[in-house]
Formats: C-alpha cells, sequence, structure tokens
C-alpha cells in the first residue's frame, strides 16, 4: 500500500536541495497527507514542512499517534470560537485517536468533557480525562437533557435538529468524521451554519501541520496534559491485520505500525 499512511515519525536520513529546518539524525515526526501519503515504507520522502522535532519524553510509536489526530482535535476545539475553561463539551466517539487528544486538551483548557462511545472503550475515555462517560450502546447522548458547549462529532450520523437540541446558547458543534452523507450535507450547507439561538455547526478547516497548532500540541506534551494512547502496534507486513482491528473498531486510541526493530 504505498499510497496509504498519512502520520510518520522516525530519524532523517538523507536531505534533499535548500533544506534548512532539519538535518541528518533528527528525531521528527509530521503528518504526510497533504504530500502524497506514503506513511507505510521503510523510507518516506516528505517536505520539511510536513515536519516537527519529536518530543524527547516520546517513543517513535507514540509520536505517530499524533500529527494529524491532534491537529484534527484542536482545529475541532478552536472552531467558530475557542473552548474556554468551564465550558461543557461533548466528545462524540471519544475512544478513538481524535477523540483522546480532544478529550485531553479540553480537560487541560479547563473544560469539562462528556465522552461517549462504545463500553470497551469507556475506561480510556476515562483514563484520557473525561468527567463523564457514556456508552452508546445503551443510552443516546442527545436525548438525556443535558446541555452542552461545544461538540466534537466524531462519528457524526444525526440530523441537524439534534445538535440544536443538545447545544447551549452559542454552542458550536463541530463534525469532524462520521457518515460520508452526514459529514457531505454539513459541508454543503456552509463552514459555520446558525441552528438558531445563536448555536453553529459546521466542518472546521483544517491544515495539516499547521504551526500553530502543532506548537500548542507540543506544548501541551511537555506539560503532561496530553499523552498518545497507544492502542497496538503493527509491523509492516500485518497492516492488513492493523486495518481489520480498526474497522471492527475495537481499538482505543491509535493504531500504530512499524518498519525494523
Amino acid at each position: 500500500f504505498p499510497e496509504l499512511g498519512a502520520d510518520v515519525a522516525g530519524r532523517v536520513v538523507a536531505l534533499g536541495p535548500g533544506t534548512s529546518r532539519v538535518r541528518v539524525g533528527d528525531e521528527v515526526m509530521g503528518d504526510v497527507s497533504g504530500a502524497g501519503f506514503g506513511a507505510f515504507a521503510e523510507y518516506v520522502s516528505a517536505p520539511e514542512f510536513a515536519l516537527v522535532a519529536k518530543p524527547a519524553s516520546l517513543t517513535f510509536e507514540q509520536a505517530a499517534t499524533l500529527p494529524q489526530a491532534g491537529g484534527l482535535a484542536l482545529a475541532a476545539l478552536r472552531f467558530g470560537r475557542r473552548v474556554q475553561a468551564g465550558d461543557r463539551v461533548l466528545v462524540n466517539g471519544a475512544g478513538g485517536g481524535v477523540g483522546t487528544v480532544a478529550t485531553q486538551a479540553a480537560t487541560a483548557l479547563g473544560a469539562r468533557v462528556t465522552g461517549v462511545d462504545a463500553p470497551h472503550k469507556l475506561a480510556g475515555v476515562r483514563a484520557a480525562g473525561a468527567e463523564e462517560v457514556i456508552d452508546y450502546t445503551r443510552e443516546d447522548a442527545f436525548t438525556t437533557g443535558e446541555r452542552y458547549d461545544r461538540i466534537v462529532d466524531v462519528t457524526s450520523r444525526r440530523p441537524l435538529r439534534a445538535y440544536r437540541r443538545v447545544l447551549r446558547p452559542r454552542g458550536v458543534a463541530a463534525i469532524i468524521g462520521g457518515s460520508i452523507p452526514r459529514v457531505f450535507f454539513a459541508l454543503a450547507v456552509g463552514p459555520l451554519t446558525p441552528l438558531a439561538g445563536g448555536r453553529r455547526l459546521g466542518v472546521p478547516r483544517w491544515s495539516a501541520n499547521d504551526e500553530d497548532d502543532m506548537a500548542f500540541l507540543l506544548r501541551l506534551v511537555d506539560a503532561g496534559a496530553v499523552r498518545p494512547v497507544l492502542d497496538s502496534v503493527y509491523p509492516l507486513d500485518r497492516v492488513a491485520e492493523a486495518f481489520a482491528r480498526f474497522d471492527a473498531s475495537e481499538h482505543v486510541g491509535k493504531i500504530v505500525v512499524t518498519v525494523g526493530s
């Protein structure tokens, strides 16, 4: 699968002409989705803007979980207006890669997080900092009567009226995943659609390796506020098994594929 794979973490072994931000031997991580993908390989060629220094506190496997998931999570938390201390935040799909980062980052910002996911993921959601958890197989988070300042929806499958019902006035719902028809509908109705009462919904604009986002994410990592949630590690020759685990939604956090030892 040479065209697959977005996140990378590794050591720089060679440089192209004009490279100035990285040096041979640097330990780096990044999202190469904007440069042709191709992370499932022994060697990856990427523009230097797609790479940042790997925190010394993280292993390569841990670092590989963060670039894309972290960027999407932070985009969802700043969408419309930034999450603030005291906000109530609902993370729907809180047990995956994006959800665990969003939960930790929102908690670090002083928000109170409710995480929604399958029962086998709820312990991981609590460990990520969620104050409350909801097992979606037993309870619908959108009909409990609770209201939220922010919804981060990684598994969107709901009509617009459902978001309007659970958002507080001036609340924002950020859709960053889910069924293809629902995401396309959210994109079609506008980047930040009003839902009455100052409520808004949309799909956040996101840029891979945004400098401000990556700098903020790494500060949270350095402070211990965000820690990678590493579900499992597969060697490259077992990448099909990694995808099977992902497709079955058995994972908590991120699945990583490694090359060599």
